[in-house]
């Protein structure tokens, strides 16, 4: 599970440029973390398909963050899934949202 990021900066080279594997994880930490949440719930038996079909468009929506000035909108509450990554604190309720 620790080198997920590796395999995800693998499958992002562009004409056999590789990504860093450490800065791709920087860079993409929400969708890197959120991945690796995911992951372990699989592996403890979750039934992603049928409890959590969006799963991967939760997950491709976290590479937007990789933005500075990204935001996502959202009634659906990460803070299980993403707790470390810094861009978790733009991930916001749509309730916090509405009334900016």
């Amino acid at each position: 599970m620790k080198s997920l990021h590796v395999h995800m900066a693998r499958t992002n080279q562009c004409g056999g440029l590789l990504p860093d594997p450490d800065a791709f994880e920087k860079q993409f930490s929400a969708a890197v973390e959120f991945l690796k949440s995911s992951v372990m719930q699989v592996r403890r038996g979750a039934n992603v398909l049928k409890n959590n079909r969006g799963v991967y468009v939760d997950n491709q929506l976290f590479f937007y963050l990789a933005n500075p000035e990204a935001v996502i909108v959202s009634n659906e509450d990460f803070s299980q899934e993403i707790r470390s990554s810094l861009q978790k604190d733009r991930i916001i309720k749509y309730e916090v949202f509405r009334h900016l």
